[in-house]
């Protein structure tokens, strides 16, 4: 039996730990092939039209603005924007003849007529001689660093790179220094290289530049909506109407949108685990709280099974050891019943009758059992109604009680059994003597809380009680410093019996003063202290109080008594913890101690 669940769970646990790997290798692949790992790029397919009388359109576009325009792995033109333009011609009968400059050279040929056409004009452009027509794709002009940035005023007194002669300039003032250049991969590069702190690019075109120069630069915030579109020279006007009416049947027909799809969303759009990550934000939260759900399932469905194969096994072991209980039981909780005792206790069975129910049975055991004071306790830790809400994902929950005849015992509930709501069915009820225990365990908590010689509290008490007060430092908490005035000089001339008189003259006094207040504490050698909580008046009683029980005091060895003290209260230094006060305190002792013996004359 045991080897076949045992075989059942080790399969089950080998698809467990499958279904996690594949759990964490879908978000891995989406984020790779989301970053364009396994993107390449795409190819123009357009069908020429024209014939070799065909008017010639002389085209310019910036060979920088990747994936609108820029040559290939093949050394070819290629781009959204001139497979647009290639679309334009063949539906006009044109031939085209596109030339590759940057983009202020382009501009240049275009206001000189060189160019008939200019691709990647912004909409908001204002070009002497020069016409627009429709926007032909949208994009997004933003912000970039080498961190991201989200507000305007980031760049307020920073460099800003831009392209030259961009009308960027004209429309914002951003109070910043512009800085100029000719390609945006040389602005890209300027803001790694830390010659300018920002740029200022289209989000597509930098994307893709980041992702092929390996920069590490971040986007920013949107500055503005990008619209390019096509400029046409000013003297042809019916060429603009009739690449409009072409842009427009493109659009109609989902033509430019599939080709936006296919340049900017696919091939450029998101390409650093940032973005990605940005862009499918919800994506991954719902993901992992699914897989974290699925995992908890099956990890609880684990654990359960595994619990099973334990308690069969661990049962016997239970049986073995039952004779270090004064009772052990198995107990039904859904039957209300004992199914089983484990080891018996003569005086349990005589008080107990056969038929009665293992709630019943509870009531008469502990009542019978524990001293008067411990009924009502014992009972609410023995109520079978309420253990598996008390229980609940707890293995096991004990309480320890005072026997009429045995003294201190433990009891203990041991989970056993679940449903299939992962409530306990079934439990094993101990109890155990544990008299020496409970001896051994006084004995360690006095003996190291304590001072053998003074019986005053010792620094190990003192260091625990100080980080109980420093976590709500009150105002009227108070620390005195105290000094045994001569103590050396004691044990020097009357030997150390008398130094010990005299140290436990001292303790006694002062926990005779101090103890219904606070507590009192040997710091070790002759020095002791006190932590307590009352006013200015309240402490000066106190002092009057030490003073007079100190000259009444008379001993064997010694006939009195002399101490040096500092008194700190926390209210006159806010803020201060207990060992900043103790140090003060301290402080003012000495000087109390050197007057002392200035007075007297007599040294320690």
């Amino acid at each position: 039996m045991f080897a076949k669940i045992n075989r059942r769970y080790r399969r089950f646990k080998f698809i467990f730990f499958f279904s996690l790997v594949i759990l964490i290798l879908i978000p891995v692949f989406f984020t790779i092939y989301q970053m364009g790992f396994f993107s390449s790029v795409p190819k123009i397919e357009t069908e020429n039209h024209y014939s070799e009388n065909s008017p010639v359109l002389k085209v310019v576009a910036d060979y920088d603005f990747c994936p609108r325009s820029f040559y290939d792995e093949n050394n070819q033109i290629s781009g959204l924007d001139i497979e647009v333009v290639n679309i334009i011609a063949n539906e006009l009968g044109y031939k085209l003849d596109i030339e590759f400059y940057d983009w202020p050279t382009c501009k240049e040929k275009m206001l000189n007529g060189e160019a008939d056409l200019l691709l990647g004009l912004e909409i908001y452009s204002e070009m002497t001689g020069v016409s627009k027509t429709i926007p032909i794709s949208y994009d997004h002009i933003s912000v970039y660093g080498k961190e991201s940035v989200f507000t305007v005023s980031s760049l307020s007194n920073k460099k800003v790179g831009l392209m030259a002669n961009s009308i960027i300039k004209d429309l914002f003032d951003l109070n910043c220094e512009y800085v100029e250049y000719y390609t945006n991969t040389e602005i890209l590069k300027a803001i790694e290289s830390g010659e300018v702190d920002f740029g200022i690019c289209h989000n597509a075109i930098a994307n893709k530049i980041i992702k092929n120069e390996k920069l590490n630069v971040e986007p920013g915030f949107t500055l503005m909506e990008s619209y390019p579109t096509i400029g046409v020279r000013a003297d042809k006007p019916n060429l603009v109407y009739d690449i409009d009416k072409v842009i427009k049947n493109l659009g109609e027909a989902g033509t430019l949108k599939k080709l936006e799809s296919k340049w900017i969303e696919r091939f450029s759009s998101i390409k650093s685990f940032s973005t990605v990550f940005r862009k499918y934000e919800y994506f991954y939260i719902f993901y992992y709280i699914i897989a974290l759900i699925y995992c908890f399932l099956m990890a609880f469905i684990l654990i359960y099974v595994k619990t099973q194969i334990k308690i069969k096994k661990h049962i016997d072991i239970l049986s073995s050891v039952a004779e270090i209980y004064m009772s052990m039981h198995y107990v039904n909780l859904k039957t209300d019943s004992v199914e089983e005792s484990l080891s018996g206790n003569e005086n349990i069975n005589k008080i107990i009758e056969l038929e009665d129910s293992a709630s019943n049975k509870m009531i008469k055991i502990m009542t019978t059992q524990v001293v008067p004071s411990d009924v009502e306790k014992v009972l609410t830790f023995t109520d079978l109604s309420t253990l598996p809400n008390r229980l609940g994902d707890k293995k096991t929950i004990s309480a320890d009680f005072v026997g009429k005849n045995v003294g201190w015992f433990r009891c203990q509930f041991i989970a056993v059994t679940y449903d299939e709501n992962n409530v306990v069915q079934s439990v094993i009820f101990t109890t155990q003597v544990i008299n020496d225990e409970k001896k051994r365990e006084e004995e360690l908590i006095y003996l190291s809380s304590v001072d053998e010689l003074t019986r005053l509290f010792n620094r190990r008490a003192y260091e625990v009680d100080a980080a109980g007060e420093n976590k709500k430092l009150s105002e009227d908490f108070v620390y005195i410093s105290f000094d045994l005035n001569g103590l050396k000089r004691l044990n020097d001339s009357k030997g150390h019996a008398a130094g010990d008189e005299l140290l436990q003259g001292a303790a006694e006094s002062l926990s005779m003063v101090f103890n219904p207040y606070g507590k009192v504490y040997r710091m070790g050698g002759d020095e002791f202290s006190a932590m307590l909580h009352g006013d200015a008046e309240t402490v000066s009683d106190l002092m009057d109080t030490l003073e007079k029980i100190l000259k009444r005091w008379n001993g064997t060895y010694v006939k009195e008594i002399s101490i040096s003290s500092g008194i700190v209260m926390a209210k006159d230094y806010p803020g201060k913890t207990v060992e900043e006060l103790s140090q003060i305190a301290d402080d003012l002792m000495y000087k109390a101690k050197e007057e002392y013996y200035k007075k007297t004359g007599n040294r320690r």
